[in-house]
């Protein structure tokens, strides 16, 4: 049975994919929806700038001449950010205790190698509730 002391790492999605500043929204676009991704770190010169959400990316393609728009105009910088090592529980607290949705899991050279969103929690909830014995009434 999986316990609350796992690491961050053993659960996290691994980011094979980011984005860059510079690039144009629709590119971003395309790229988050191929890979049913809901945030895209945004890296220039292997260096995180910021994060892509997608529900910023929608709101700002709904507007007339968003073909314009780059993926800087719309980016955040403020992501909670944790260590590849740090307990899956201090993380989740800190996820309900700062309303995100995500954090991003930082590695050598402040690098990007994972994320922790939600959806992650979610499966290891579901994965621990289902190995918890049941309760007799």
């Amino acid at each position: 049975m999986k316990s609350y002391d796992q690491k961050i790492e053993e659960v996290m999605t691994r980011v094979p994919y980011s984005v860059e500043p510079d690039e144009m929204l629709n590119e971003a676009w395309g790229k988050m929806r191929s890979r049913n991704y809901r945030q895209l770190p945004v890296v220039q010169s292997g260096r995180l700038v910021g994060v892509l959400s997608d529900r910023a990316l929608r709101l700002a393609l709904s507007f007339e001449g968003s073909s314009r728009l780059k993926v800087n105009d719309v980016m955040v910088t403020d992501a909670l950010k944790v260590r590849p090592q740090d307990p899956l529980s201090s993380v989740c607290f800190s996820l309900a205790n700062h309303a995100q949705e995500f954090a991003l899991v930082m590695g050598p050279n402040e690098s990007v190698v994972g994320i922790f969103t939600a959806q992650d929690a979610f499966r290891v909830l579901g994965d621990f509730a289902s190995q918890a014995p049941a309760k007799v009434a």
